[in-house]
């Protein structure tokens, strides 16, 4: 019995992912008006940040997106890090929802934007994944 409980714990400890939920920005120059801005999103700054488990089980995968902008005169990268799916179908700041959230905005020009997905922890910024999995094969090699 104490197999199987063994086993489910390592199970449950991979379906966890930790992932960096941050925005950090590189600008032409520096601008309060875009920092007011940003603090609207809510978002820690990615000096401030460090990895952790996704709120949801649903997110098995950590995203980042990278969003060239201008703003006003400031030309800039906008970088988000969030939990996301490994299906690439929902990531709160992904490109779409990044050009989503400032399609009224006649200040801000969007550029290039591009998601990248990963699925190991702290990918985005990865030990737990290795050990659960490690785990794993030594319950199942316990099992035997």
């Amino acid at each position: 019995m104490m197999k199987l409980v063994v086993f489910a714990a390592c199970i449950m400890a991979t379906s966890a992912i930790d992932c960096r939920t941050c925005f950090s920005t590189e600008t032409s120059a520096a601008n309060t008006d875009l920092d007011s801005l940003l603090a609207t999103f809510s978002t820690a700054d990615c000096a401030d940040a460090e990895a952790e488990a996704c709120s949801s089980s649903v997110y098995d995968a950590c995203v980042t997106t990278t969003q060239e902008f201008t703003y006003g005169e400031v030309t800039g990268t906008l970088s988000s890090y969030l939990c996301g799916k490994s299906d690439e179908s929902t990531s709160l700041w992904d490109c779409s929802s990044l050009s989503s959230a400032v399609v009224n905005r006649t200040d801000i020009v969007l550029g290039d934007c591009e998601d990248v997905y990963c699925e190991t922890d702290g990918c985005n910024s990865g030990t737990v994944l290795l050990i659960s999995s490690l785990l794993i094969a030594f319950s199942a090699f316990l099992t035997l």
